[in-house]
């Protein structure tokens, strides 16, 4: 990646430089490298998938939260702007659908999977949620 085209610095990630694929993701790291509850995050790589029957699912985003925030410590996060076709767009919810059923069985209920539009979006369901 090229810093400023395709790629930011990054403190709270685990590398100190990150490639963006989108708008999208490169507005999100910002705002995850700005907001003071949050302690860490990675650009999940391409490796990381969790089986679906409709193949495998690649969840873009792991967060960890400053406890006082949010009562799930840990946050994964699927940002993906909509841009494909109907077919796979359909495809793509059902894979996201199996996601949040893995993560709800498999978590112990410290980690929460949501499917959020913005760092915006994101904080209101983890503010939402805190006890």
């Amino acid at each position: 990646g090229r810093l400023g085209v395709n790629t930011i610095k990054a403190d709270k990630h685990l590398y100190d430089h990150v490639r963006f694929d989108s708008q999208n993701e490169k507005t999100f790291m910002e705002r995850l490298e700005e907001n003071d509850e949050i302690e860490a995050y990675v650009k999940l790589p391409g490796n990381f998938y969790i089986p679906t029957p409709m193949g495998k699912y690649h969840p873009d985003w792991a967060i960890v939260f400053k406890q006082k925030l949010s009562k799930y410590p840990y946050f994964i996060a699927e940002t993906k702007a909509s841009d494909s076709s109907l077919q796979d767009r359909r495809i793509e919810e059902a894979k996201i659908e199996c996601a949040k059923k893995h993560f709800a069985k498999t978590n112990g209920g410290k980690l929460k999977y949501n499917k959020v539009s913005s760092f915006e979006e994101l904080l209101k369901i983890v503010t939402q949620e805190s006890v």
